[in-house]
């Protein structure tokens, strides 16, 4: 024999909730939001000069790999490209010491 169940939600009890809930969730934000925040500088901003260097001298690399197509113009290209990746993992990795060292 089965017993049919009437559940019984009563409205106002579950808007009271909503409304406490709403409440909560406003009052927490707005705590949130009055914390000051100051915008730290990514990686590349931090060494802009270093990297843009790197970057220069990767690009002519290849601009003269595109128009001689040597030899020596491919294997400078390499050359150039493994330093810029060497010198963006350095500049990370700084970058990385620098934001654990302040915390």
């Amino acid at each position: 024999m089965a017993v049919k169940v009437k559940k019984h939600f009563d409205v106002n009890s579950i808007c009271g909730l909503l409304r406490t809930f709403e409440n909560f969730v406003i009052k927490t934000a707005n705590e949130i939001a009055l914390e000051e925040t100051r915008p730290q500088c990514d990686w590349f901003t931090q060494s802009k000069y270093i990297l843009l260097l790197q970057i220069g001298i990767h690009n002519k690399a290849f601009e003269d790999q595109e128009r001689m197509r040597t030899k020596e113009s491919r294997i400078k290209l390499k050359e150039t490209r493994a330093e810029l990746k060497r010198v963006v993992r350095k500049v990370i990795w700084k970058w990385q010491t620098y934001i654990a060292n302040k915390c």
